[in-house]
C-alpha cells in the first residue's frame, strides 16, 4: 500500500514533468490562486492610479500633498486612539457601576428578606 507522501511525491515529479516538456508554464500554471490573481489585478491597478494621480503634478507639490494628507491621517489615527481610550474607560466605569448595583441589590435583598418569622 503505498503511503500518501509517495503518492504526492510522485504526483508532484509528474507536475514538474508536465513543466517542462510545455515550456516552464504547467507547474505555475497548476498552482495558480484565482483570487490572488484578482486581488493582484485589483492592487496593481489601484496602484498604478496612485502613481499617475502624483506623477501628473509638479514634484514639488506632490511632495507637499503627500505631507499634508500623512499629518492629516497622523491626526486622524490619535483621534482615533483617544476614542479607543475613551471607550475602554467607559466600559470599564460601566463594569464598576454594575458591581456597585449588583452588590446594593444584594443588600436590599438580604435587609427585606431579614428573619423568617
Amino acid at each position: 500500500m503505498r503511503s500518501r507522501r509517495d503518492f504526492l511525491g510522485q504526483h508532484l515529479w509528474l507536475k514538474m514533468l508536465e513543466c517542462e516538456r510545455s515550456g516552464g508554464t504547467g507547474l505555475m500554471q497548476a498552482g495558480r490562486d484565482p483570487i490572488r490573481d484578482v486581488k493582484g489585478a485589483v492592487c496593481d491597478g489601484l496602484r498604478q492610479i496612485g502613481d499617475v494621480s502624483y506623477a501628473i503634478l509638479p514634484r514639488d507639490i506632490a511632495h507637499k500633498l503627500a505631507d499634508l494628507k500623512k499629518a492629516v491621517l497622523t491626526e486622524l489615527t490619535g483621534a482615533l486612539h483617544w476614542e479607543m481610550e475613551w471607550i475602554d474607560h467607559r466600559v470599564a466605569g460601566g463594569d464598576r457601576l454594575r458591581t456597585e448595583w449588583q452588590e446594593k441589590c444584594r443588600r436590599e435583598q438580604t435587609s427585606t428578606s431579614g428573619p423568617a418569622v
